[in-house]
């Protein structure tokens, strides 16, 4: 019995090992969006049949460019006296973003750029932007919202996307990988 037992485990082992040339892990796991695209009535009224598609970064946009929201330094913190400073947290974004980066099975490139004094909420603007100014009904101390696009999209200049009133990149067409 046992001599059966250890073929078993000889075969799963190497099928494991296989298998581990051929299945590559990415770091982070798969991603997903809910496409409601079809718009397809579901038998529960009042909601929509969906689909579960796959995100990942366009490698066209790679690096990923961030900006830090400076209009608060120090960082509030709800619970008391702000403890952080707008330095400190830029530093620790960064390391994460480097440990991220690091990972030899990520094919991301997360970058801090620069930074952008938005004095009012993040919006959809084409800028990835960490943000310390919330919503008031939001229970977190900063926010950096992502949006997917399941295709991509050529943007007329002086579209108002996010309907917020302005229109943060002037002039021609712009793509929604830029």
């Amino acid at each position: 019995m046992k001599n059966i037992e250890k073929k078993i485990f000889n075969f799963g082992l190497c099928l494991c090992l296989a298998l581990s040339n051929v299945i590559t892990a990415l770091a982070g796991g798969a991603l997903e969006q809910i496409d409601i695209t079809g718009n397809v009535p579901s038998p529960i009224p009042g909601q929509l049949v969906a689909k579960l598609t796959g995100i990942k970064w366009d490698t066209r946009s790679i690096p990923i460019k961030y900006s830090m929201n400076n209009t608060l330094d120090p960082i509030p913190n709800p619970l008391g006296a702000p403890v952080l400073t707008l330095a400190q947290a830029q530093a620790a974004l960064q390391t994460s973003f480097d440990a991220w980066n690091q990972i030899p099975t990520s094919f991301i490139d997360m970058r801090i750029t620069g930074t952008t004094a938005n004095p009012g909420l993040t919006g959809f603007d084409f800028v990835n932007e960490l943000s310390f100014r919330t919503a008031a009904t939001f229970a977190a101390i900063a926010v950096s919202p992502s949006t997917s696009l399941i295709a991509d999209v050529d943007f007329v200049g002086g579209d108002d996307i996010d309907g917020d009133g302005d229109w943060r990149r002037s002039g021609g067409g712009l793509s929604a990988i830029d």
